[in-house]
């Protein structure tokens, strides 16, 4: 959680200073480390309520999709089933045509054991 810079090794305190030092600067410097102790609580802290706002808005977005998705598909579905429906009642209801179709003479294949006629191409 501490960085490099700031980490207890690396910073100056009061315990590190020398016998012939001023007492303000022992003072300033815990201060300063009370200060950036603070600090860094304090970003933990936003740092956890920003990721869990950030969960919370992915978990709210996949649902969204995973809804729209779902309508989406009923919709599909239901459409399909309608014109499914609208189809098969077209069929049964109505006839097809009044006239009946007319008889077209089956095609005439040559008896298999003729032999084939090679047409020259153009």
């Amino acid at each position: 959680m501490l960085s490099s810079k700031h980490s207890p090794e690396r910073r100056p305190s009061a315990e590190n200073l020398q016998d012939g030092e001023d007492a303000g600067q022992t003072k300033r410097i815990e201060r300063l480390e009370n200060k950036i102790d603070s600090l860094e609580k304090e970003l933990w802290f936003r740092s956890r309520r920003y990721n869990a706002a950030l969960t919370g808005m992915q978990r709210t977005l996949n649902i969204t999709i995973a809804s729209a998705m779902l309508v989406a598909t009923i919709f599909c579905i239901w459409i399909f089933f309608i014109q499914h429906k609208q189809n098969l009642s077209h069929t049964i209801t109505q006839p097809l045509s009044s006239t009946p179709l007319p008889q077209v003479a089956p095609a005439r294949l040559p008896h298999p054991s003729l032999p084939v006629q090679m047409v020259p191409m153009r």
